[in-house]
């Protein structure tokens, strides 16, 4: 029981969710590479190949939520439900951080 429960769900997702392509037409997770990493210095590269739009109904209408593949919602109210994706480095305790983005590209939706 538990096992078609399971493929039914499976199946409502995968035929309401369709995939936005960025950068392929296949589904693909996104990536996170260490480009070089040190107690003093980490640079990381995100990547985001596309995202899932998945159609709801709301009281104003037909709406969609953004996902990404390992995101996790922000949930905050009166804020659009939107996908966050967070990994962590490690960072000393005698150290301050400070993030500089080097470099960002991105589609206009």
């Amino acid at each position: 029981m538990k096992i078609i429960f399971l493929s039914l769900l499976t199946t409502t997702i995968m035929t309401a969710t369709t995939w936005q392509n960025i950068q392929s037409p296949v589904e693909t997770q996104v990536s996170l590479d260490v480009q070089s990493g040190s107690l003093e210095r980490s640079i990381v590269e995100f990547n985001i190949d596309g995202f899932h739009l998945i159609s709801v109904q709301t009281h104003e209408g037909e709406m969609y939520l953004a996902r990404l593949e390992d995101g996790a919602s922000l949930l905050e109210e009166g804020f659009p439900d939107m996908h966050k994706y967070a990994r962590s480095i490690l960072i000393p305790d005698d150290k301050q951080m400070a993030i500089k983005v080097l470099s960002s590209e991105f589609v206009d939706y």
